[in-house]
């Protein structure tokens, strides 16, 4: 699979689990030592606290669609950034995922505005 396949994987779990409210799926995607960065806010540093955020603000889940607009594959390390369309109109995002042991992405940084 090539890893713009790859991010559209990762895009779908996303978008899907935002969809219902599945926080749990949402959190799985980011790495255990990962950073979300979110507009006017503090950073959440781990997986788990990124889980808390995402259980304590989504409720029974948000319409979101993500556009993948370039990625940029450094070996373990993968760049990409997009768009998305959520709540008052369009945004832009940021990501850098790390390939793990397994061969999988997870996200490492995600930056959003």
């Amino acid at each position: 699979m090539s890893t713009p396949e790859e991010y559209g994987t990762l895009i779908e779990k996303y978008q899907s689990a935002a969809r219902c409210g599945d926080f749990e799926t949402i959190a799985s995607l980011f790495a255990e030592d990962a950073m979300f960065f979110n507009p006017d806010s503090p950073a959440i540093l781990g997986r788990e606290s990124i889980r808390q955020d995402y259980a304590a603000s989504i409720g029974d889940g948000f319409d979101v669609t993500i556009t993948l607009d370039d990625v940029n594959d450094c070996g373990d390390v993968v760049y990409a950034s997009g768009g998305l369309e959520y709540g008052d109109g369009p945004k832009k995002w940021l990501q850098v995922s790390r390939r793990q042991n397994d061969g999988s992405l997870l996200i490492h940084r995600l930056i959003w505005n």
